[in-house]
């Protein structure tokens, strides 16, 4: 940001105005600093930090009306959002796993932290050959 040097103006309104925009102009900044700081601790007051390892049995949260390949349902609406477990085949980055998903999906396999949720208890006993085929 370039600022104003006094004394730089012959004329004093426009060293007055140069002056005055500099002083908008750093209050501006001031205030937007404060703004984005705000939202940033509103963003990750919710946040949860979430890690699992390879190999671990994850729910899968899925769109009812637009991912159909993977689990058949009788009422969109009622059905549940976490429809059956899956196995975590490798970690892609910091938030997002691939999974072995069934043979006839038509989804991408790999997914966010968010539209999964850990299975706890022991892992289903018919595995597929991409995965576990029991419903959840």
């Amino acid at each position: 940001m370039l600022t104003y040097v006094p004394g730089t103006s012959r004329v004093q309104a426009v060293g007055e105005y140069l002056r005055d925009r500099d002083s908008i102009l750093r209050d501006l900044l001031h205030n937007l600093q404060i703004a984005c700081n705000r939202v940033k601790v509103q963003a990750y007051q919710h946040h949860r930090e979430v890690n699992f390892s390879v190999r671990d049995f994850m729910y899968l949260k899925l769109q009812p009306y637009r991912q159909a390949s993977v689990a058949l349902r009788s009422s969109l609406k009622l059905a549940p959002h976490f429809v059956r477990q899956f196995q975590i085949t490798a970690k892609m980055g910091p938030v997002a796993y691939k999974l072995a998903l069934l043979a006839g999906s038509k989804i991408h396999d790999v997914f966010h932290v968010s539209m999964l949720k850990k299975h706890l208890g022991p892992a289903s006993t018919s595995v597929g050959p991409r995965g576990p085929s029991s419903p959840a």
